[in-house]
């Protein structure tokens, strides 16, 4: 996802909190830019509430609190060469979108501010595009200074010295700032027992990439937009599995033998051509609507327990955590780097020389890696390891447009009820509407279609929170643990969890029929041993769960 960040900008003018309302709105009609042909552009852009209220009228402020709303809205006249880019009368959200694609999402958003005071950033996005080779980009920030001024500024500017001339004006445009009242955290996690299910009927979900659910994948570099029949389906699934630490021959966490996934490799094996990883990896759905309301979630946690073998740790890239666009467009974003000069790194949404130096990150040892990200409000995003804060890159945001209650792609088109059971109930990454609007819902891990820069690692426990954790509470979450992160398994409660061996339901050491009958057992009388798919209730999913396992003599 080709988005870089920029710096925040200063706050301005003071007023007095007594005036504090829940809502500012700002007029940005007539915010101009102007660049002259073999010159500059005119510097960075704003208006606030307080000089630029909407309507016209008293100064407008918003007091302090635990979490804001807002929403960019208006129309543009461009002129010039800059016109044959941004076409006149486009929405400032369609204008976005020239500049990044999918961009029009960030237009309106909602921001937790937990500390509830400010001043504080509402939001603070960088958009850079390329066109005909010249790369062009701007920064937008709404910001609210000490005394509740509401702030909209258009900085850092960049477009090539003498290669554009024309205007872009903002002839009808309004930026408004509400006080929100933030929604319960929505927590995924997964313990990987067997297969994707999460733990405690959570919402999210995970497939592979390449599901042939999901049908014929989108083609690679230079053609990230047109379906490629050539790219086989499942590709991630044979190249990964599901087992024991015991079964995979590498130590238990503290000592427990714990069910593991190995991941594959971001790469087809069987064939180095580069157009066919585009589909290799996972896809994650956070499916936080409709309790957390915004298309972006720009504030979040996420936790993963690993493993890395000697065989990743040897190459230059072990683990490519996250690529955070909507499906494996471009290179991860969040990577392990083994440096060959400063040893092992880690960043995110930076280049590799940004990267910090991790050398608590290590090989042949179970770690807990913690990312809290807090983009709208700091624009960074800080790393633990086992707890302990490491330092920080930039931070950033991922999709969240479809509703499961009512699922649409990114245009409003409904997506018929048996498509989208067809497709797991989960966002499929390749198909887009009539219009040609993606679902905008998912992002990717142990995926990169750059080089295909992710190998083999073990997963025991991986956990997504749609807000950015504090610092206590991820120190608190302490080191890996074979129970879980937020959602302990304190077990052996059940047989076949004192051998973490689901279709091993007698933990006699052996999977045959006697398992089949105390299953049923358990089943016919609701036992919560029996909910083996781990979704809060003992139904028929728990009988198709084990029998698949069973059948394979799989844990």
């Amino acid at each position: 996802m080709h988005k870089t960040l920029a710096a925040m900008t200063a706050f301005g003018l003071a007023a007095t909190t007594t005036n504090a309302q829940n809502s500012a709105t700002i007029n940005t009609t007539g915010m101009e830019l102007r660049c002259q042909l073999f010159g500059p552009c005119f510097p960075n852009q704003s208006r606030n509430s307080s000089q630029h209220p909407s309507p016209a009228g008293p100064a407008q402020f918003v007091s302090g609190a635990q979490g804001y709303s807002y929403s960019i809205d208006g129309t543009v006249t461009t002129s010039g060469v800059i016109g044959s880019i941004i076409p006149s009368g486009s929405t400032i959200p369609q204008m976005l979108d020239i500049l990044s694609p999918g961009a029009s999402k960030l237009a309106r958003g909602w921001v937790r501010n937990p500390d509830g005071t400010i001043p504080t950033n509402v939001y603070v996005q960088r958009f850079d595009g390329t066109f005909a080779g010249l790369a062009v980009g701007l920064t937008l920030n709404v910001t609210l200074n000490s005394s509740g001024t509401a702030y909209f500024d258009i900085t850092n500017i960049t477009i090539p010295l003498g290669s554009l001339a024309g205007t872009l004006r903002i002839n009808s445009g309004t930026t408004n700032v509400s006080r929100w009242t933030p929604t319960d955290q929505q927590a995924t996690e997964w313990h990987f027992n067997g297969g994707f299910t999460p733990v405690n009927g959570t919402r999210g979900k995970i497939a592979y990439l390449d599901d042939s659910a999901f049908g014929t994948i989108l083609g690679g570099v230079g053609n990230e937009e047109n379906p490629n029949p050539a790219a086989p389906n499942g590709v991630t699934d044979a190249q990964s599995s599901f087992g024991t630490t015991d079964s995979f021959g590498i130590p238990g966490i503290g000592g427990v033998s714990d069910t593991v996934y190995k991941t594959s490799p971001a790469r087809n094996l069987a064939d180095a051509n580069p157009d066919l990883r585009r589909g290799v990896g996972l896809l994650v759905y956070p499916s936080t609507k409709p309790v957390f309301p915004g298309d972006i979630i720009g504030q979040w946690t996420m936790v993963w327990d690993l493993y890395i073998p000697t065989t990743a740790w040897n190459t230059e890239f072990p683990v490519a955590l996250l690529e955070d666009s909507d499906n494996n467009d471009s290179g991860a974003d969040l990577m392990i780097r083994r440096d060959p000069v400063r040893g092992t790194t880690i960043g995110y949404n930076v280049t590799t020389d940004a990267y910090i130096n991790a050398p608590q990150i290590t090989s042949n040892t179970w770690f807990r890696l913690a990312v809290v990200n807090d983009h709208p409000r700091s624009g960074i995003a800080t790393f633990y390891v086992n707890g302990v804060s490491i330092g920080s890159t930039a931070g950033d945001w991922v999709y969240n447009f479809c509703n499961p209650n009512d699922p649409k792609f990114g245009d409003g088109t409904v997506i018929p009820a048996a498509t989208w059971s067809g497709w797991g109930s989960m966002p499929n990454p390749w198909q887009k509407s009539a219009g040609g609007a993606p679902i905008n819902s998912t992002f990717s891990m142990f995926a990169d279609l750059e080089s295909g820069r992710s190998e083999s690692v073990y997963l025991a426990n991986y956990l997504f929170v749609d807000r950015a954790m504090t610092a206590s509470e991820v120190s608190a979450l302490g080191g890996p643990n074979a129970a879980g992160i937020l959602y302990l398994n304190t077990g052996p409660s059940c047989p076949w969890q004192s051998v973490n061996c689901r279709s091993d339901y007698d933990a006699s050491g052996g999977i045959d029929g006697d398992d089949v009958i105390v299953f049923f057992s358990d089943w016919d009388g609701a036992s919560p041993c029996a909910d083996l798919d781990e979704s809060g209730g003992v139904d028929g999913d728990d009988v198709i769960q084990f029998f698949a396992l069973w059948d394979a003599s799989n844990c």
